[in-house]
This record gives C-alpha cells, sequence and structure tokens, in this order.
C-alpha cells in the first residue's frame, strides 16, 4: 500500500501546526522557542494497514456511540412497564403454514 502522498500531507499539516505553537509561544512568553523550532514533525505511521483499521475501528465506535445519544434523545420515556390490563390477544385463525414458519 503506497501511502507516501498521504504521509507527506501529514508531515506538512504537523509543520504548519508546528509554526502555530511557535508563533502561539512567541506571544505568550519570552522564553526562546528554539528547542520547539528544531523538533522534528513527522507524522510517525510506518504500518498504515495497522492504521486504517483503527481508523476504521473508531470511526465505526463513533458512529455506533451517536447512534446510542439518538436512540436515548428519541425515545427516552416511550417504553412503559407491560400491564396485564392494557394487553389484548389477537384471536387471528392461524393456517398450518403460518405455524409452521413459526407464527404460532
Amino acid at each position: 500500500m503506497n501511502m507516501d502522498a498521504v504521509q507527506a500531507s501529514m508531515n506538512e499539516g504537523l509543520e504548519q501546526m508546528k509554526k502555530c505553537l511557535v508563533d502561539m509561544f512567541r506571544g505568550i512568553s519570552e522564553s526562546s522557542t528554539s528547542e520547539l523550532e528544531k523538533a522534528e514533525a513527522k507524522f510517525p505511521i510506518h504500518q498504515w494497514k495497522r492504521c486504517i483499521k483503527a481508523f476504521t475501528a473508531a470511526a465505526e465506535l463513533t458512529a455506533h456511540q451517536r447512534y446510542l445519544n439518538w436512540f436515548r434523545a428519541s425515545f427516552r420515556g416511550t417504553k412503559h412497564p407491560f400491564d396485564d390490563a392494557d394487553y389484548k390477544e389477537d384471536h387471528r385463525d392461524l393456517s398450518a403454514d403460518d405455524c409452521a414458519d413459526g407464527w404460532g
């Protein structure tokens, strides 16, 4: 799997973030930023297949958590305990085929 272009793009993004951090530290402190400027900003991924699996797992977990949040917000308070007085039995006649299919 050739991910050189992705690696280069990630490294460029990290370099831009490093520049922003250097500028921010210069604005809030009179301390030297030379050590930060010397720091190497590289995206340290060499096993892309493992990384992609982790990204996929994170996306699935995020989607599942969002679904749970939606479900809880949408249906909170709508479930009620079973009450025999509210139960109405269905007295329809079932055919032998319905029973064979698991409907009876």
